[in-house]
């Protein structure tokens, strides 16, 4: 078979020498080791020879340089979620920042109960739950758990930063309002990514039925004010009624299914 172009400029002795390399290995070096060295460092010259005639080849665009398994993966987009359904790290990071996210919650309540002495805590709590990163450049405030995530998980928890226990939503197609009960950090279904898992109360004015729980996907909803207050008998019994966030915060049993989660992992379960 001919040789391409660009191996031309490579010299028939230093194929030679490749080819006595191969055999002096499939021996395993029968030869005496002065001869063994000497051809070692007249195939490394060959080598050598090979990578700058393909870099004079490339100068005048006659081949393309070859990219390695990973370059060509890092340019084909990517269908796959971002952290594995199973990653531990992920898990923690996920809950570590949904817990800091809701005492913010708490926190901003607890100023409000306060009454008018407590409101200007209340406005500065307020400005911490919707602060951006520093200097608008990192996607969210450098918490202990955002520290603790790569660079692609705080995308994804940026991506569900409003949505905590006690949050009023929206469904964004069909909608639905709802309040937040517990999420999960990742759950696969058919037919959607995978992404984190929000379990929430229905109002009955939108799906009739008392009691009614669903789990909605976190593309699927927004957090919404204007879904506060809610129709359901599971929000008296669950939830604490905080006016003041336009929402609510989890009640003693919701609150302790929060903390076994994140305690010993698994889903959310009451």
């Amino acid at each position: 078979t001919n040789s391409p172009p660009i191996h031309n400029t490579c010299s028939m002795a230093s194929r030679r020498c490749l080819l006595l390399t191969q055999a002096l290995i499939t021996d395993q070096l029968s030869v005496g080791p002065n001869l063994a060295k000497r051809v070692v460092s007249t195939a490394a010259a060959a080598a050598s020879a090979r990578a700058r005639a393909a870099k004079v080849a490339r100068l005048h665009g006659r081949v393309r340089p070859r990219r390695s398994p990973g370059a060509l993966a890092k340019e084909q987009p990517s269908s796959q979620s971002p952290e594995p359904v199973d990653d531990p790290i992920w898990t923690e990071v996920f809950h570590k920042f949904k817990q800091e996210r809701l005492q913010i919650r708490r926190a901003i309540w607890t100023a409000y109960q306060e009454g008018p002495t407590g409101h200007p805590r209340a406005a500065s709590l307020e400005a911490a739950w919707r602060e951006p990163g520093p200097g608008g450049k990192a996607p969210l405030p450098l918490t202990p758990a955002v520290l603790s995530a790569t660079s692609e998980q705080q995308q994804r928890l940026a991506a569900g930063r409003w949505l905590v226990p006690g949050v009023c939503i929206v469904h964004k197609k069909l909608g639905i309002r709802g309040v937040i009960l517990g999420c999960d950090p990742m759950c696969t279904m058919a037919g959607i990514q995978a992404q984190p898992f929000y379990h929430c109360v229905v109002d009955e004015r939108d799906r009739p039925g008392a009691g009614q729980l669903t789990v909605f996907a976190e593309e699927e909803i927004d957090s919404s004010r204007e879904s506060y207050p809610l129709q359901n008998l599971l929000v008296d019994t669950l939830l604490v009624n905080c006016p003041g966030l336009h929402g609510y915060l989890p009640g003693s049993k919701v609150d302790a299914a929060l903390k076994r989660q994140l305690a010993i992992g698994g889903m959310f379960e009451l």
